[in-house]
């Protein structure tokens, strides 16, 4: 889009030439980047928002946040946008639409850039799905583990040492031996509300 723009202006200002069809394009392809763009920025979580208690909140708290979210704002307005989208985009196809300007984009490029109008809810609904699994998953605590692991309950606090790394993650160390196990370390998923600790093979000392 920028090496067309740089064309334009050279051909307009230096060689006094201009194409209709290569103007609309760049506006077309400027909004096919923002369509087709907002599933990604949803999933990078770089929308604009106003982030005053969000970042704040525990990884759980914010699950749920998103969760809501997802289920009461972004699912219903995907599903609106699209609905309302759909005859747009066929009448398009069906009247072999072509730009308003003498020339301008030719079919089919009209319909095809006005289909990007229909995937954008689409995408984004698709992408708001993924968000919301695994929010679920996240209060669930059922996080991935490595491989091997097994979710157990934590070591009691006279054999073992929990420091929290983070709202999710612990690291325990063993003071005494416990159910066979040597002492040593291990980094594990650490569930605060429910003091359970996920984890997969302990780091033992030599």
């Amino acid at each position: 889009m920028v090496v067309i723009t740089f064309i334009v202006v050279v051909l307009r200002y230096v060689f006094d030439l201009g194409f209709i069809w290569v103007q609309e394009s760049i506006i077309w392809m400027h909004a096919v980047v923002f369509m087709l763009g907002a599933a990604y920025t949803l999933q990078a979580e770089e929308h604009v928002r106003v982030d005053v208690f969000y970042r704040k909140m525990s990884d759980r708290s914010r699950a749920w946040v998103d969760l809501i979210g997802v289920l009461i704002f972004l699912l219903p307005l995907c599903v609106f946008l699209a609905w309302n989208s759909v005859d747009f985009v066929l009448q398009s196809w069906r009247i072999g639409e072509s730009s308003r300007e003498p020339g301008g984009l030719p079919f089919p490029f009209f319909p095809m850039l006005k289909t990007v109008v229909l995937l954008m809810p689409v995408t984004v609904a698709l992408q708001g799905i993924s968000l919301l699994l695994r929010s679920v998953a996240t209060i669930r605590a059922r996080w991935p583990l490595p491989s091997g692991a097994t979710r157990s309950e934590p070591p009691s606090s006279e054999a073992a040492v929990i420091r929290p790394l983070s709202d999710t993650t612990a690291e325990v160390e063993l003071l005494s031996p416990e159910e066979g196990v040597s002492p040593g370390q291990a980094c594990v998923f650490y569930d605060p509300d429910s003091s359970r600790i996920y984890g997969g093979g302990w780091i033992h000392k030599g």
